[in-house]
């Protein structure tokens, strides 16, 4: 075990002076001096978590609907079963809301046809121009992007940029009402692309 943090650590926060943490060698089942805790903690956290777990992963395959004991799955397969007898197609019934991301560039052509501007337009750097975080916004969230991909499909060099972008939007759409009306229009064209039976 290490008796100080690894130069390289994924997480340098994680022992902060600001932060306090209870170091329990039952929780990390390992003993030793109290002053080694946060390191032993540290590497179990950075280490520890990544091995695979086959208890875990057979516990995934028990029931397509939940994690837990015998008692606990029935109750809630006795709940979705009170769910299909409501519904006419099993398929209706869900504890949770699934959808396919949009293709980016389908993404990309609605919101140029709404803001009456050529794809190309999210792409170029104008001082001012909301295209861009309008357009990361939206790519985001219906094309299911990272806001690295997005940087990489937009030309805009990093994450950050994108970032920043979004940072900036909620001010510009606060400043500029014909702004706020496009993004809902937007919005719910995409959403009724991205749920055409609803």
């Amino acid at each position: 075990m290490p008796t100080h943090p690894p130069p390289q650590s994924p997480i340098p926060l994680l022992l902060a002076p600001t932060f306090r943490f209870c170091y329990s060698p039952d929780i990390l089942g390992v003993a030793g001096r109290k002053s080694e805790w946060p390191w032993r903690y540290r590497e179990f956290v950075e280490t520890g978590l990544a091995e695979s777990d086959a208890e875990f992963e057979a516990a995934l395959k028990v029931s397509p609907r939940c994690i837990g004991g015998d008692a606990f799955r029935a109750w809630v397969d006795n709940i979705y079963e009170e769910l299909l007898a409501k519904h006419s197609r099993p398929e209706d019934v869900s504890f949770r809301h699934t959808s396919q991301p949009l293709p980016a560039n389908d993404v990309l052509a609605a919101l140029a046809e709404l803001f009456s501007v050529e794809i190309g337009e999210f792409r170029r750097r104008r001082h001012g121009s909301a295209l861009r975080a309008v357009a990361s916004r939206f790519l985001i969230r219906y094309a299911g992007l990272s806001q690295r991909d997005v940087a990489d499909l937009l030309s805009m060099g990093s994450g950050s940029a994108v970032c920043n972008q979004l940072k900036a939007l909620p001010a510009k759409l606060a400043g500029d009402r014909r702004l706020a009306r496009r993004m809902r229009e937007a919005e719910a064209r995409l959403e009724r692309q991205r749920h055409p039976q609803a």
